[in-house]
């Protein structure tokens, strides 16, 4: 079965910012992208934020195929 492509909407802390911020020895999932990537049946193909740099930084950060800071950029034929 091919992964279900897609998108997250705002780049904070229950985007990704909980998980990224865990301590090494936690196993819980505490953002979207972070059940996303533990669930593996999900391709992170674009995140969304208004700040470039933010969004940016989590695309590589969470390995996301594309940062948008318009919403076009999210269901511009990608989704």
């Amino acid at each position: 079965m091919n992964p279900l492509s897609v998108a997250i909407i705002g780049t904070g802390h229950i985007a990704g910012g909980y998980d990224e911020k865990k301590l090494s020895d936690e196993t819980g999932i505490y953002s979207h992208a972070g059940a996303y990537a533990a669930h593996g049946g999900f391709e992170l193909q674009t995140v969304f934020d208004v700040d470039w740099e933010r969004a940016e930084s989590f695309r590589r950060i969470w390995k996301a195929g594309r940062a948008a800071t318009d919403p076009t950029g999210i269901y511009g034929g990608f989704h």
